[in-house]
């Protein structure tokens, strides 16, 4: 069974299901729903995003961590680096993002977050090394959804990671 968890600003709603089809997400929230979803890039989530006109993807950084983790602390070579990178990286945007926060009016922190952002694709989808297939699944994901783990630049009030 899928505890699957809707959640707005004044109330959350879970639903038991025996299935992580797109099926659900039509059937709850429906294909009329113009929020922010956030997903850990199941295929359901992407075939969802496609129905839904008004919908905006943000995808979870800490699934995202959670294989980079992976490549540095298990994997010698140029994986351990690719992962190493890419965390501080992470690192550098969330700093940046923090930051931004504070000053929300900042348009120079505002340039640095997308230029470390636009570092941060370009690391992950041309300087994978060419042996590892978690490095690939990394870059493949990136260049099909990438755009979506920044959508918490673009919108206010979307934050990097949910953290409820």
């Amino acid at each position: 069974m899928w505890i699957w968890t809707f959640i707005a600003a004044t109330f959350t709603v879970f639903f038991i299901s025996a299935s992580r089809s797109c099926a659900v997400l039509e059937l709850v929230p429906g294909t009329g729903f113009s929020g922010v979803l956030v997903s850990d890039c199941h295929g359901a989530y992407t075939l969802f995003h496609e129905k839904c006109k008004d919908l905006v993807m943000r995808l979870c950084w800490a699934h995202l961590i959670r294989s980079l983790r992976n490549l540095a602390e298990n994997h010698v070579g140029e994986r351990r680096l690719y992962g190493l990178r890419l965390l501080e990286l992470k690192d550098r945007l969330f700093r940046l993002h923090h930051l931004s926060r504070e000053d929300p009016y900042g348009i120079g922190l505002i340039c640095r977050l997308q230029a470390c952002a636009a570092g941060f694709l370009y690391h992950a989808m041309e300087c994978a090394p060419e042996n590892g297939r978690e490095c690939h699944k990394i870059v493949k994901r990136m260049r099909k959804h990438g755009s979506a783990y920044f959508t918490f630049i673009y919108m206010r009030g979307v934050e990097p990671t949910y953290s409820r």
